[in-house]
């Protein structure tokens, strides 16, 4: 169980009273400031999210792929296997198509 010292029991939080005014000049600086970051990293207006997160998880994967590729490929067979939702359809197919190649 976590225990408080008295002096964290007496601690308040401040409380920040902010008018309409100084709210809306807040949300401002907050915009111009992400955009000035934006501009910095060099995106823009045609910055789309969801295709960083892609490039960034692609090169977490050749890294990976580079690093430990046995893991990798278990991992690969472990997806494969879980789609075909534990059953076994292509391993015996593919028995099948090997017993009547001979």
């Amino acid at each position: 169980m976590l225990e408080f010292s008295k002096e964290e029991d007496e601690m308040e939080r401040p409380v920040l009273e902010i008018d309409e005014e100084e709210e809306d000049d807040l949300i401002q600086r907050v915009q111009d400031m992400r955009k000035k970051v934006e501009d910095q990293l060099g995106v823009g207006q045609n910055f789309n999210e969801d295709e960083l997160k892609y490039e960034v998880l692609l090169e977490k994967v050749r890294q990976l792929s580079a690093e430990r590729p046995e893991e990798l490929a278990s991992l690969c067979q472990a997806l494969m296997d879980e789609e075909d939702g534990g059953n076994d359809n292509m391993t015996e197919l593919a028995k099948k198509m090997a017993a009547n190649a001979d």
